[in-house]
């Protein structure tokens, strides 16, 4: 029985691991070759890989009567699951009084709407609950982030790398249609920006715990 009890919870881990590298490679690098879908694209793209990932997690907890599997699933009391769990709520309320129910459902053209917020907080949760913080996340974050570095500086120089843009468009396009629009993986300049800040502090953490040359590594891409 705890061996069966142990099964089930490494299992979980595993599962969990997979879907961590799922969002933080596979996601981020998915570019639809065209831009005007690409935020469509990569909602459609964690919409499945979400579903999938709860659909396991949850044949596993209800065929696995353990404490140990109870136990993790008690980190909804943390202080960050609660804080998003508070954030879900608003959202849920917001949407439930919203005079645009359809519209809310899914979110506008960025995918923002309560759906989405009720994907997040069960991800994150699944996260919380089963995975391990591993700094080789962090070493499989680097070419996502350097890759989208060096794609955005072509795209500035009026290249087309993966021909995203329209033919006879460019980053620049005289400051009309695409102009200062799009840039790297993301698609939206503001979603990218967002992305590569969010890398700073995760980078220059993953430096100061590191030695060798992948802490040299973690500081040329703080410096992207």
């Amino acid at each position: 029985m705890k061996n069966n009890a142990k099964k089930h919870t490494l299992f979980c881990e595993k599962i969990t691991e997979i879907y961590v590298y799922f969002i933080f490679v596979v996601l981020s690098l998915f570019c639809f070759p065209d831009y005007s879908r690409i935020t469509a694209s990569k909602f459609n793209l964690f919409f499945i890989g979400t579903v999938i990932y709860v659909v396991i997690l949850l044949e596993v907890l209800i065929t696995a009567e353990n404490s140990e599997i109870l136990f993790r699933l008690k980190q909804w009391r943390s202080p960050p699951a609660l804080a998003l769990l508070t954030f879900l709520v608003f959202s849920i309320i917001s949407f439930a009084f919203s005079p645009h129910i359809k519209l809310s459902l899914l979110g506008s053209g960025k995918f923002d709407g309560v759906i989405s917020g009720i994907l997040y907080f069960i991800s994150f949760f699944g996260v919380l609950s089963f995975g391990k913080f591993k700094v080789r996340y962090i070493t499989a974050f680097l070419p996502v982030v350097l890759f989208n570095f060096v794609l955005s500086l072509l795209q500035f120089f009026s290249l087309n790398p993966f021909w995203l843009y329209p033919q006879n468009m460019n980053y620049h396009d005289a400051f009309r249609l695409y102009a200062n629009e799009f840039m790297g993986s993301f698609g939206n300049v503001d979603i990218f920006s967002a992305f590569m800040a969010m890398a700073v502090p995760l980078f220059v953490l993953a430096a100061l715990n590191c030695y060798g040359k992948i802490r040299t590594l973690f500081f040329i891409s703080v410096f992207a």
